[in-house]
């Protein structure tokens, strides 16, 4: 009987401390970040963050100040994606070869080579088009105005009166093999962005150039992942990245 009290007592002890410990991390989840540092964080306006995995427990203040879900850790760096995604065309028809990205393989399982970062591709564009201002680039090529313009809200058009200058530009379109990133994600993402049935019948624009087509940028499908050449007078969504 002693040995079973003992037992007993053991399964109890262990019961309590997995309680405690699921406690535990569902309270530090809980805690603001200064800053977001884990896949997954919500990235606030004034550069502050939290898991997604405590949206529920926001306030709406709260949900109005939010700019971006982390969607990629690296080297102690974190990179963004805007929480709201826009519709409208890539633009123009040239075959801009500095933003080249091919992607090979099937949903899933791709790989891809040439111009992985979509960073620099708005200043790409502009200096292979040879506009003499970014006003130029803005007529022709609406997506890439939007990321220039984008300043974090939810609605394009939107500016958070408190938002860090930091936040207000700096936003750019994803490369192909960047969107793709996303989309390895979009379970995650999909609790934070303002959009979430467009994953189910929308296409969204990468930055990258198809490589066979002048008139083709690659889009993927949020429903299957499936990457394709997509028409640039065809309207898409546009998702925006910022590293934080």
């Amino acid at each position: 009987m002693k040995q079973i009290n003992n037992l007993m007592a053991a399964i109890i002890l262990s019961f309590i401390a997995c309680a405690v410990t699921v406690s535990c991390d569902f309270i530090e989840e809980l805690q603001p970040k200064d800053k977001p540092n884990a896949v997954g964080d919500i990235v606030f306006c004034d550069g502050t963050a939290a898991s997604y995995k405590v949206m529920s427990q926001l306030s709406n203040n709260q949900e109005n100040r939010m700019i971006a879900i982390i969607y990629k850790v690296e080297n102690g760096k974190c990179w963004g994606v805007s929480l709201n995604a826009g519709s409208c065309s890539w633009g123009g028809d040239t075959d801009i070869t500095t933003i080249r990205c091919v992607p090979e393989g099937t949903p899933g399982n791709y790989t891809f080579s040439g111009d992985t970062d979509g960073s620099d591709n708005i200043e790409a564009v502009k200096q292979f088009m040879n506009f003499a201002t970014y006003d130029d680039l803005d007529e022709r090529y609406p997506g890439f105005k939007r990321a220039r313009h984008y300043s974090g809200g939810l609605t394009f058009d939107k500016d958070i009166a408190d938002c860090k200058d930091e936040y207000k530009s700096g936003w750019y379109v994803p490369s192909i093999a960047e969107l793709y990133e996303i989309y390895k994600i979009r379970n995650i993402v999909k609790k934070a962005i303002s959009c979430p049935d467009a994953f189910k019948t929308e296409q969204f624009w990468s930055s990258s150039q198809v490589t066979s087509n002048k008139e083709c940028a690659y889009a993927i499908s949020f429903n299957d992942g499936t990457i394709q050449a997509k028409n640039k007078t065809e309207s898409g969504r546009f998702f925006y990245v910022h590293q934080f």
